[in-house]
């Protein structure tokens, strides 16, 4: 079987068979993004990236974005998180900041020619300016360092978005994440205890101190 990426319609161009799309001989013990790996019979276009997910079975899991990490315009702004099994690799990853379907424009090679080895690593890089933090299509791929030297330098970031190798994956995702907007508190409501337990929380953040109730908040999304 061979593992193939799911980007949408839009980038068939780097991912669909014909097309010498991104494709890795299935070695389930072998090079692999996450503890998982499965095989498809070509490129499973998907709006959100999520084909690879559904057929036949969800082995997306080598990349997310760093959690509890917000994406922020400028050097350093995002942060995913990968994990590499298997051995010795080199990683690739690339973010289309325009969503224009080719993953070749300026800062959309965040991680090219990285020499890796088994275990998960967080890894920073630079969101353009004037990008507003949000999620964007993504691709990653681990594939096998070059025999004779145990380097990474025999592909580059425009080569080694297609073709086939005969270990590694390809991971492609709907990632990324904007700081949290804040949240109003729309209501406030308290219900009567038989006890006569102080209670505190956002009673006590503001600056309430409630006698022998319950208190339930409701938000505005």
């Amino acid at each position: 079987m061979i593992d193939y990426g799911d980007l949408p319609s839009g980038y068939n161009a780097i991912t669909l068979f014909s097309n010498n799309g991104a494709a890795h001989m299935v070695n389930a013990s072998g090079i692999r993004l996450g503890n998982l790996i499965d095989g498809e019979n070509d490129g499973q276009t998907h709006a959100n990236a999520a084909g690879d997910d559904l057929n036949p079975s969800d082995d997306e899991d080598g990349v997310i974005g760093t959690p509890g990490v917000a994406w922020t315009t400028g050097a350093g702004g995002g942060s995913v998180r990968v994990t590499v099994a298997g051995g010795d690799a080199c990683l690739f990853g690339w973010i289309d900041w325009n969503n224009d379907g080719d993953f070749a424009d300026t800062n959309e090679s965040i991680i090219t020619q990285l020499a890796v080895t088994t275990g998960t690593a967080d890894y920073t890089f630079t969101i353009p300016t004037g990008v507003i933090p949000n999620t964007f299509l993504s691709r990653f791929r681990v594939i096998p360092r070059r025999p004779s030297t145990n380097g990474c330098t025999e592909f580059n970031a425009t080569t080694a978005r297609t073709g086939f190798f005969v270990s590694g994956e390809v991971e492609d995702h709907r990632i990324g994440g904007a700081a949290p907007s804040a949240v109003n508190l729309s209501s406030l409501t308290a219900t009567t205890e038989s006890n006569s337990l102080m209670l505190f929380g956002v009673a006590g953040l503001l600056g309430i101190a409630i006698v022998g109730a319950v208190v339930v908040t409701r938000r505005r999304k």
